[in-house]
């Protein structure tokens, strides 16, 4: 698969399969998630990822998105450049909690006949 970019638009799979947990001491958020686990048999342990504090405004961007309203990934609010933004959202998407709606230029694309006529 290829590397993600700024220009490509992503979507949570599910949000019921993270939490974020902020930890005001060590000015870090942490990332819970069973995304590994079948949805009957919760076999695995819930993994967790650790981000800096800097990095929740675009986690929770990124959570609340879903197909229908996906986000690309040089809009997400983070302090940092887009290089913080790609890798905040490559974490995710390399951990199953994100899918790749379009890559690149799909961002410029025109309406759909549908849009155009809303």
């Amino acid at each position: 698969a290829a590397a993600l970019t700024a220009g490509d638009r992503v979507h949570a799979v599910s949000r019921r399969d993270a939490r974020l947990v902020f930890d005001d001491d060590a000015d870090k958020v942490l990332l819970y998630h069973s995304r590994d686990n079948d949805r009957r048999l919760r076999a695995r342990p819930v993994a967790c990822l650790e981000f800096g504090a800097e990095d929740a405004p675009a986690i929770e961007a990124l959570l609340a998105s879903h197909p229908a309203r996906p986000v690309v990934v040089a809009t997400l609010p983070h302090e940092g450049g887009d290089g913080d933004r790609v890798a905040v959202a490559s974490s995710l998407l390399n951990e199953g909690l994100l899918e790749v709606t379009a890559s690149g230029g799909a961002r410029d694309a025109a309406p759909s006949d549908d849009e155009a006529s809303g």
